[in-house]
């Protein structure tokens, strides 16, 4: 059963390699945006402008967000 798995991954991978390979380059865009954001939220954090209930609730917001971004694509 898992070779079958396997084989079936690298059938679909190699089916649909183009359009894997531009998912991933938009993917890691959007982690990198996503990354710079959370250290803002984070340094805001350290530097007392939110509290702990804030900064979590900024941080809940931004992946729900980013996660609905990545259905989205």
């Amino acid at each position: 059963m898992t070779a079958a798995t396997g084989a079936s991954l690298v059938a679909y991978f190699v089916k649909n390699q183009k359009e894997i390979s531009l998912k991933i380059g938009r993917f890691r865009e959007r982690i990198a945006e996503e990354r710079k954001k959370f250290e803002d939220i984070q340094s805001g954090y350290r530097a007392n402008r939110y509290d702990a209930r804030e900064r979590n609730l900024m941080v809940d917001g931004q992946l729900k967000r980013f996660l609905a971004d990545l259905d989205e694509a």
